[in-house]
């Protein structure tokens, strides 16, 4: 994941670069062979078009545990995205109000 996440944020120069067929090799979450076999061009824009359309901002990706990557940044967000919060935090109560601090 890390890996796929550094290539689609720092090396791909023009959109739609790369095909991905997400279900190709799954037996579930399909309703035919035809979205079965479906492919996608990603991503539909590149990190430097979309920060080109909002000057001042900027993004970074991290990797480790939530709650000492947060504590050590000792910034504010406007939002943090990831899938993994829940399932690899130590103390769910402490990391919501650490959450809630820093956006």
């Amino acid at each position: 994941m890390l890996l796929t996440s550094n290539l689609l944020l720092n090396n791909v120069k023009k959109p739609r670069s790369f095909l991905v067929a997400p279900w190709l090799d799954d037996k579930n979450n399909f309703m035919s062979r035809e979205d079965q076999l479906k492919v996608y061009a990603v991503p539909d824009q590149t990190t430097e078009q979309i920060l080109a359309k909002n000057p001042g901002y900027f993004m970074s990706m991290a990797q480790g545990e939530w709650e000492e990557i947060i504590q050590q940044s000792g910034q504010a967000w406007e939002a943090i995205v990831t899938c993994f919060v829940l399932d690899t935090v130590s103390a769910v109560i402490f990391s919501f109000f650490l959450f809630v601090l820093v956006v």
